[in-house]
């Protein structure tokens, strides 16, 4: 039978999901229930995005069609994680499209905290998921960091020299990433860096 992941974070962004596993069947969606935030991962020296059930929000992202071998594939990389299973009744389809019977599955941490000083915010991160919503929309984008809790972490700009392993080559969107998080944050996110 089918399966998807629900990407919320890095694999909303194509080149950055391809590095794992390549899919043609991609489709934007919206799940209801979970709500998305920055979680510190001491293991991995940064904070990556997460999500936790929350029965008021909602998290935008990408349903990705997945073979059994390319979800062991995702499996393997989202370590710390832990794949859950999805009801159908909780996903909205933001485009024209059917998934059939097919399972839904998202990550969720085993383990979440909040981000620290240790374990801050990597603009490189933060770079890859708003550039894979700006493919999408800017509505898009504006409802990923509008629903997204945790901005106010301690955050590194680490956009000229990248820790996130799979950060993109070249930021192309960097001036509408910016301006955006600029508009929507309640404070200049340039005033948040270590």
């Amino acid at each position: 039978m089918k399966q998807y992941i629900f990407g919320y974070g890095s694999l909303i962004s194509a080149e950055v999901r391809n590095q794992t596993s390549t899919s043609q069947d991609v489709i934007q969606a919206r799940v209801k229930g979970y709500r998305r935030f920055w979680s510190g991962f001491p293991l991995y020296g940064w904070a990556p995005l997460a999500v936790r059930t929350s029965t008021d929000a909602t998290c935008n992202g990408a349903l990705i069609g997945v073979s059994e071998e390319q979800i062991e594939a995702f499996d393997s990389r989202e370590v710390s994680y832990v794949r859950k299973l999805v009801e159908h009744d909780q996903i909205e389809l933001l485009e024209d499209a059917n998934i059939g019977e097919a399972s839904v599955w998202l990550y969720a941490p085993t383990e979440p905290l909040r981000p620290s000083m240790q374990s801050p915010i990597l603009q490189s991160y933060v770079d890859v998921a708003i550039t894979g919503c700006l493919d999408y929309s800017e509505d898009f984008a504006r409802e990923f960091i509008q629903t997204t809790k945790n901005w106010d972490a301690p955050w590194r700009n680490d956009r000229a020299n990248p820790e996130y392993s799979r950060s993109l080559e070249v930021v192309e969107r960097a001036d509408e990433i910016d301006k955006l998080l600029t508009e929507l944050l309640p404070e200049p996110f340039e005033n948040r860096f270590l």
